[in-house]
């Protein structure tokens, strides 16, 4: 997960919000971090006492996290939250095209599968989502040959 924090976007500056965001972490647990010595302290602006973190910090704290070696030089482990599959993803009207088109397609091809049952099924048959909702040959494919061999299993 860490590998996808992009390198070349440093700023001059940024704030400790945008740099726990950077780190994929809340601004509370990068305190917390902080405090600890794994991260290092920012710089704080002598008219404000704003802190914030200059481009070299922010490059410091990047390796930290992908090398898990903290500023105080002890090791330490990131947790990585799984990217939990948003309910709201039924109420698209894209995507519930996209299963009313591949039940059709699927009923054509003598494989009638309900479009609930495609609802219901869509993250083990396409764990990396899609990126359009268009049924094409590899999707009605991949979509065949899973459900066809579901119920040749008797699921």
């Amino acid at each position: 997960m860490t590998e996808n924090i992009p390198e070349n976007t440093f700023m001059s500056a940024c704030s400790v919000a945008q740099m726990a965001a950077k780190l994929e972490l809340s601004r509370a647990r990068f305190y917390q971090l902080q405090n600890q010595g794994v991260f290092p302290p920012p710089v704080y602006l002598l008219s404000t006492q704003r802190p914030f973190y200059t481009s070299h910090l922010e490059q410091q704290c990047i390796t930290i996290r992908k090398t898990g070696v903290g500023f105080n030089g002890q090791p330490v482990i990131f947790y990585t939250h799984k990217k939990t599959v948003s309910h709201r993803r039924t109420e698209d009207p894209n995507l519930k095209q996209f299963y009313e088109k591949l039940s059709e397609c699927l009923r054509n091809m003598h494989a009638p599968v309900p479009v609930k049952t495609i609802a219901a099924e869509f993250d083990k048959l396409f764990p990396e989502g899609l990126k359009n909702y268009a049924v094409d040959n590899d999707i009605l494919k991949k979509a065949f040959i899973y459900f066809t061999s579901k119920k040749s299993n008797g699921v």
